[in-house]
């Protein structure tokens, strides 16, 4: 509201959660140009590095979320090919040990059936690691979805969803390989 002449609009009080979350979304993506959307009282911001897409949500009343797919659109993301539920904790351990192993390299995440596994390299030390997914969508039985990314990006992206979320679970979206990954919590 602060410097926006022509404002009509209720002004909100956004609670503490939510300020450290948009501290962790600076933190992430210092440079990247943050996309915000107001909709159905809510505040979207969204922004994209290292080809991983980050939102924070900011709560002002209403329960109801914004077309956070049309805001996916215009960032030339797309819908996701694939979605399937996973805990979130056990997703950012996963990529926390591939970052621990393995920092500043690209790792491999490979889809088949109802499990996520990941593989890196690091000079002769080699990572293999995986997870269980559940209600998995957009994946024939028996294919195969392969992308790669940096760890260390995936990582910062859930502890910034860990920071205003207390959901156990979340929807993991992704899209073509190569494309970026999106997450986000159940009810999007």
């Amino acid at each position: 509201r602060v410097g926006i002449p022509d404002w009509e609009g209720t002004p909100v009080n956004l609670l503490f959660p939510q300020t450290r979350a948009l501290e962790r979304l600076l933190t992430i993506a210092p440079t990247a140009t943050a996309h915000v959307m107001v909709a159905n009282e809510k505040i979207l911001i969204a922004a994209k590095t290292d080809g991983v897409a980050t939102e924070v949500v900011l709560n002002t009343a209403a329960v109801a979320y914004p077309n956070w797919q049309e805001l996916l659109k215009g960032q030339g993301i797309g819908k996701p090919a694939i979605i399937a539920g996973v805990n979130l904790k056990a997703l950012r351990d996963l990529f926390n040990r591939a970052h621990t192993i393995c920092p500043s390299l690209k790792i491999g995440i490979r889809i088949k059936g109802k499990q996520l596994a990941i593989a890196a390299q690091a000079e002769t030390i080699k990572h293999v690691d995986a997870i269980t997914l559940d209600d998995v969508k957009g994946l024939d039985e028996g294919a195969d979805f392969t992308m790669f990314t940096s760890p260390g990006s995936i990582r910062d992206a859930l502890d910034a969803i860990g920071a205003w979320t207390d959901a156990e679970t979340v929807k993991l979206g992704f899209t073509e390989p190569l494309k970026p990954l999106i997450i986000a919590v159940p009810g999007y």
